[in-house]
């Protein structure tokens, strides 16, 4: 009976031990696992950004817009978290056009200075783009205008239109 129990015994016990692999082998899969991890995470972002799911609250870095039927506005990132932007007009002037975005900040700060790219094209194709750089102010709940000019367009070259801006810099008025 006794060496029943002690056998159990040994057993217990030769159970509780665990086979870790050495610590930089620990700290190799702790960081194949947080680039997994992280890895994942940015595909569901990108995923429910391409559905349009509403619990992607914070936007898009681009809006794009047909030029014929544009339609309602866009979320875009923002340095205060998004804005909204509109296209608003589009008028011929000279070899390309003038176009004007609408953008709504929603926030409680004023955004200072746009930089980014003005695309356009045929829809669905690689499009043209032109650099701007706009110190215009985007006061804080607020619809502030933006008038971007395109390069020169091809006839038929211009079903849409999209606007990937960075803002640059908040301000925040004192009491």
């Amino acid at each position: 009976m006794k060496l029943l129990l002690l056998m159990a015994a040994a057993l217990a016990v030769s159970g509780c031990t665990r086979n870790e692999p050495s610590g930089s082998a620990s700290a190799d899969i702790a960081a194949k696992f947080a680039e997994l991890e992280a890895a994942q995470a940015d595909r569901l972002i990108r995923y429910l950004r391409d559905k349009g799911d509403d619990r992607v609250r914070w936007g898009s870095d681009e809006a794009s817009f047909t030029v014929l039927d544009p339609g309602g506005f866009k979320r875009v990132a923002a340095i205060t978290g998004i804005v909204m932007v509109q296209l608003e007009k589009v008028e011929p002037y000279m070899d390309g056009y003038n176009v004007y975005f609408r953008v709504g900040n929603p926030s409680t700060a004023d955004i200072a200075g746009v930089a980014g790219e003005l695309k356009w094209g045929k829809a669905g194709q690689t499009r043209n783009t032109k650099s701007f750089d706009v110190p215009a102010t985007f006061r804080a709940g607020h619809w502030t205008t933006l008038k971007l000019t395109t390069g020169a367009v091809q006839k038929g070259d211009f079903e849409e239109v999209g606007i990937a801006p960075k803002f640059e810099s908040i301000r925040l008025t004192p009491n």
